[in-house]
Order: structure tokens, then sequence, then C-alpha cells
């Protein structure tokens, strides 16, 4: 197999050093210890099949993108179920889809998995059961290689963005010498025209309205005026109204029992002997 990183890469091992993967600068370290490693240190992490997967949650997965530069890669050998299995899964060993899960909740990006052919899977299973039987799960379980890399921007940092450069606001010209309108993006060049100047004399004169005579009279009684329209003068005239009658006697049953010439015409029905009267309070009205 290629290797994973050239010989000018920092990587740390997390575990028995594989100069097959890793042939440059490594460093070999654990799990418990990568935290005193520094923040973005090295180009890769590099870690190997014999580490149980159980300890490969995502928070492990979280502490080695810390010491990870920007844009370096992990890679992980690890034995995986082929299919879910519930009494495997219970011993720690997980499906390819869950790696993939871990790593993405671990912060990891671009991941990528192969096969790998190995002989030694039996012996790799017994750290995980802890010496027991591991006849069953080998026929459950294959072995692939896993790269994931650290996205190549770090937490905190900064960009600076480019602007769109300043558009020219100098009048220009046509073939035929016209000017072209422009707008100003600098407000205090802008002339600002005063408010009282679009007024007129007209308009900067008091309108004075004649009082309404049609309100309340001496006595604080209501009147009518002269040319009453609203019904005020029904109430306070001393002339009778004239009594209306009907002359198919079905006036007072509505609209659609009344002739054309009826003088109740878009009045309301009303009982017979009724006046008929429009209540100016109504909030229908």
């Amino acid at each position: 197999m290629a290797s994973a990183f050239n010989s000018t890469d920092s990587v740390l091992s997390l575990g028995p050093i594989d100069t097959v993967l890793a042939p440059g600068k490594v460093t070999e370290s654990n799990l418990q210890n990568i935290t005193s490693q520094g923040e973005s240190v090295f180009d890769g992490v590099v870690l190997p099949a014999s580490i149980n997967p159980q300890q490969l949650n995502n928070n492990a997965f979280s502490n080695i993108s810390k010491v990870l530069k920007p844009g370096g890669r992990v890679v992980i050998k690890e034995i995986v179920l082929k299919e879910a299995n519930p009494e495997l899964q219970k011993a720690g060993l997980r499906t390819e889809k869950d790696l993939f899960l871990a790593l993405t909740l671990g912060g990891f990006v671009d991941i990528k998995s192969v096969q790998l052919q190995s002989d030694h899977i039996e012996q790799l299973l017994v750290p995980i059961f802890n010496g027991n039987d591991t006849q069953a799960a080998k026929n459950n379980v294959t072995l692939i290689e896993i790269t994931a890399s650290k996205p190549d921007w770090q937490i905190g940092a900064s960009s600076a963005l480019k602007l769109p450069k300043k558009l020219n606001t100098a009048p220009t010209t046509t073939n035929n010498n016209n000017k072209v309108w422009t707008l100003s993006s600098n407000e205090e060049e802008d002339e600002i025209i005063d408010e009282d100047d679009l007024l007129d004399e007209d308009d900067k004169k008091l309108v004075v309205r004649k009082k309404d005579d049609c309100e309340v009279g001496k006595g604080g009684k209501a009147k009518a005026c002269k040319n009453c329209t609203c019904g005020r003068k029904e109430g306070t005239s001393t002339v009778a109204t004239p009594v209306i009658k009907s002359a198919c006697g079905n006036c007072y049953l509505g609209d659609a029992f009344r002739c054309g010439s009826c003088p109740y015409l878009g009045k309301p029905a009303f009982k017979p002997g009724e006046k008929v009267e429009l209540s100016l309070d109504s909030i229908d009205v």
C-alpha cells in the first residue's frame, strides 16, 4: 500500500509506528496523552487496528482534530462489522457507517475508506473480546482503512472581504452630448430640498370653517339646520310628519314585497303602524 504521508510530514502515531503509512518524522503517543501534544502541531495522525474501537468515540476524534494542522489528515485501521449485530456491538465493534458518523461528529470531512486483506483478524479481535472466543465475530467482520481530513480553516480565523470597486459617479455623456443621470453614494454632496419650498401661499393660509349650526342649540338641545338632510329635523320640527298610506298593504314586510313606487324602498321591514326610523348609533352603520 502506498504511503499516506510524505517524508517531510510530521505525523503522530497512537500505537506501534507504521513506517509504511508514515515514513517521515513520527511521534509516538496514545489517546490518553494526545491533548498534551498541543494544538495544530501535526500534519497527520495514524491509528493502528490494535486500538479498541470503544476508545475512538466522538470526544477522541475531537481531540485528534485539535492536534492536527488545518487540512491535516487522520488514517485509521479498524475492524468493523459487515452488518449490524447487537451482540457484537455490545462488545465494542461497530459498522463502517457508525465510524463515518463518529468522524463527522468529530469535525472531519472528505471521509474515504478502502477494504484491506488481513490474515490476522482473529488475533486483532483478542484484545476487544478480552481473550474470549472470537470465532463467531471472525466471520462477521472485515478490516478497513479510513482517511479523513480536518477542514483547512482554523477556529477563530478571519479573512478580509473583497468589496467591489467604487463606482464612477461623474456625469457621463452620450454620443449626442446629452448628460446621463447618475446617483451619488455620498449624501453630504446631494442637495436637500427644503420642505417649506414645496408649499405655496394658499397652502399656508389657515382655513376657517363656519361653525356647524346642526350640532347643539340653546339649552343644550339638538337643532336642525334649514336644509336638514340627516333626519334631525323630524325630531325637532313642530310640523307633523305626514302619514304614508300603503297601496298594497305589504310595505312593512320589506323590499321583497314592495312595489316599484313604494315610498319605503330601501328601508328595513317594520311592524304595521310603526314609524320607520334608522339608528345612527348602530354598530352596523
